[in-house]
């Protein structure tokens, strides 16, 4: 019950948080042009990347080390390390900005506050990591939904007398920055244990290479409308793009859950026990079920959301719900497996499947369009969950221990 309880106060800060940034990327769209809010997002999705590359996989082999034993000494060492990799990714987003601002003909300054800004929410980030391990919900919830609610607000003031990117800018580093200082203050270190000697960077760094693999696997399945646009009409891009994007927001109940399992399947692994089996499988019925209710309205669905012009789409969008039921069972025994300390089976898996998500979309779309390229997807999406079952399913249902895989 605890579990289902933590689960729900994630998703729905995610959820609060999440609507809370499209109303503030509304804002920006609305005052700005087309081509600059263009601008804009390519250098969102830019940074989405860099902070991957950034990441090394630290900031889920610190929530693990953590959940294992609050007085680890890699604990604090890791977060010196990421304020270092953090100086670089900021530095990396500034030129990257002034590249981008430069080649799209507006002022150079304009990307640099949002450059700096992303570059500090990802230290609250791996921050709030900590708070996740130590069953501080309350905390993740609080600092998630103040910050973004202060970027909002900022942005609805200052975007009368500013430009609009500008007026985000500066919105969106006092709103992350108010989010690190609220960090620091809730969530402390603690004491530390000064019988061992923590492991070196670079030993951090090797041990957390596949926790990147797999981050870096599930960014490479951004290339999917790319793929499609290359390989069908512009218009099967355009259905597609609209398909992959706007189901995006369901991934969030799942990632929730993995967050939320992925210190409790920890702490199992430490003690021996089996406390998931239950709850998770609750979760799953539930998914199970909404998802199939939004896949047999997706006509409904594509007339509401995206108009008439989108009605070729409904085949490929209720294709792609009815396998968000496989990517979150994924979800769950990649965070169990993580939590075994089976990362590198989860990282050739993650790797191996991304490259036949992209090759299924890039055969799909080429022979049957959008419809072709959404099947192509949920096959990889089957083929991710029945392998990554083989390896954690008995650990989910408390048969083995992990001696099996």
């Amino acid at each position: 019950m605890k579990l289902l309880k933590q689960f729900a106060w994630v998703s729905a800060s995610r959820f609060a948080a999440a609507i809370l940034q499209a109303l503030t990327f509304i804002v920006i769209a609305r005052e700005s042009s087309p081509s600059i809010f263009g601008l804009f997002a390519t250098f969102m999705g830019i940074a989405l990347v860099v902070h991957t590359l950034f990441d090394l996989g630290i900031s889920s082999y610190i929530v693990r080390t953590r959940a294992e034993d609050r007085a680890s000494p890699e604990i604090p060492f890791t977060l010196r390390l990421y304020r270092v990799l953090g100086i670089g990714q900021g530095a990396t987003l500034i030129g990257l900005g002034l590249v981008l601002s430069g080649t799209g003909g507006i002022d150079w300054f304009v990307f640099l506050p949002i450059a700096l800004a992303s570059a500090v929410e990802r230290q609250t980030d791996v921050r709030l990591g900590l708070s996740l391990a130590d069953g501080d919900i309350w905390k993740n919830v609080l600092i998630q939904l103040i910050r973004r609610t202060l970027t909002l607000t900022l942005t609805l003031t200052l975007v009368r007398y500013l430009p609009a990117l500008v007026s985000y800018g500066i919105s969106y580093f006092l709103g992350s920055t108010a989010g690190l200082v609220i960090a620091f203050a809730l969530i402390h270190v603690g004491r530390i244990s000064t019988t061992r000697t923590p492991l070196s960077r670079r030993e951090i760094i090797r041990v957390s290479r596949p926790f990147w693999v797999n981050s870096l696997s599930a960014q490479l399945r951004n290339l999917d409308v790319l793929i499609v646009s290359m390989t069908s009409t512009a218009a099967a891009a355009g259905y597609y793009g609209a398909i992959a994007r706007s189901i995006s927001p369901l991934s969030m109940f799942s990632a929730s859950l993995a967050a939320v399992i992925y210190p409790q399947a920890v702490r199992d692994r430490m003690s021996g026990t089996s406390t998931l089996t239950r709850p998770v499988l609750v979760v799953l019925a539930f998914l199970m079920i909404a998802y199939g209710v939004l896949a047999a309205g997706a006509d409904m669905i594509v007339r509401l959301l995206l108009g008439d012009e989108y009605l070729p789409a409904v085949d490929g969008l209720r294709i792609v719900l009815l396998s968000l039921i496989f990517a979150s069972l994924t979800a769950i025994l990649t965070a169990i497996l993580q939590a075994y300390r089976f990362e590198k089976v989860v990282g050739v898996i993650s790797a191996l499947t991304s490259i036949l998500s992209l090759t299924g979309i890039f055969i799909g779309a080429s022979l049957y369009g959008v419809t072709g390229a959404a099947l192509g997807l949920a096959v990889a999406y089957v083929v991710q969950a029945v392998l990554m079952f083989a390896c954690g399913g008995p650990i989910l249902l408390g048969r083995r221990r992990g001696k099996h895989v």
